[in-house]
């Protein structure tokens, strides 16, 4: 947000700076947008200050927006006193470029990976269930006794209920098979 509003600034005190070699110096309109610009940017450079206050720890950041806040200090008197030249604008370019070095440091700090070492520990875990005695043969044996009773001579009227006594008796032995 910073950076943005310091490329706004930048890009305002350019038609100033345009302006300053006329002569007769910069007019009451010209005056009064440089004395906007110095406002605001006061306002992003106290923005940076408690950036830098926060940021202390990080001596290669906090260092950086130091100079960042020193430019700012000069580009302010400039604008108050005498305007905007080719020397504001190149330190209003300087800002904005350490500005956004210091975010893209801050950023890629935010992302840093970071190697964390832990104990090793035992690991209790229970086993599957153990696999059934027979290996799933029961369900074979069931079935081709299934079919020997079904080739059996048997009267028509009790065949249903040979197929349905066999078919629970499966489903009871194993009722994955449903």
């Amino acid at each position: 947000n910073m950076c943005n509003k310091q490329g706004q600034i930048n890009a305002g005190t350019i038609p100033l700076a345009q302006s300053q070699g006329q002569p007769g110096g910069l007019s009451l309109d010209q005056q009064a947008a440089a004395a906007r610009l110095a406002a605001e940017q006061e306002a992003v450079k106290k923005s940076i200050d408690e950036l830098a206050k926060e940021a202390a720890e990080r001596s290669d950041i906090a260092g950086r927006m130091d100079d960042i806040v020193e430019e700012m200090e000069e580009v302010i008197k400039d604008l108050r006193h005498r305007g905007a030249d080719e020397r504001t604008l190149e330190r209003q370019e300087r800002i904005l470029s350490r500005m956004l070095d210091v975010q893209k440091s801050l950023h890629r700090q935010e992302f840093e990976e970071r190697r964390k070492s832990t104990t090793g520990e035992d690991i209790v875990r229970t086993s599957p269930h153990q696999l059934p005695e027979d290996l799933g043969e029961r369900r074979d044996i069931l079935q081709q006794q299934l079919l020997r009773a079904l080739n059996q001579p048997y009267p028509k009227e009790y065949e249903s209920l040979i197929k349905a006594y066999f078919h629970n008796l499966r489903e009871r032995t194993h009722p994955e098979s449903r």
